[in-house]
């Protein structure tokens, strides 16, 4: 068990980066602080892409959901993502904890694109 989780520790959702149109699968799980890991195969080389992320229903069930992301860290184990836009915020109501705010507040520069929140996870 990770102990660095404190929500759901058992709670791994499946994840699908696509990169240069390239399908990569991937985990996210929880965090500590509240943020998301996500776990990779490999080093991703690209700076943007499409996070498709299999979402719980209130009926158990799984859907695809596509957000527009943003590679905002990366090291040898993954990278860590930004996913904007106020669908990222939808979907990370059914992670209480994570990490949602003014998309300038979660990086410095911030991004005009991201109409107006954001969602960070962090490695």
């Amino acid at each position: 068990m990770d102990h660095r989780c404190s929500v759901r520790t058992d709670t791994r959702l499946p994840v699908l980066l696509r990169v240069s149109g390239q399908w990569i699968p991937a985990v996210m799980r929880n965090m500590s602080e509240g943020g998301l890991y996500v776990e990779t195969p490999r080093v991703l080389r690209t700076h943007a892409y499409v996070a498709v992320v299999v979402k719980p229903t209130r009926r158990g069930e799984e859907r695809l959901h596509e957000l527009p992301a943003l590679v905002v860290h990366r090291d040898a184990a993954g990278a860590g993502l930004m996913l904007a836009g106020n669908e990222a915020v939808e979907w990370w109501r059914y992670h209480p904890r994570a990490r949602v705010g003014a998309a300038e507040s979660l990086h410095p520069r911030g991004f005009p694109w991201t109409a107006g929140f954001a969602v960070c996870i962090d490695l």
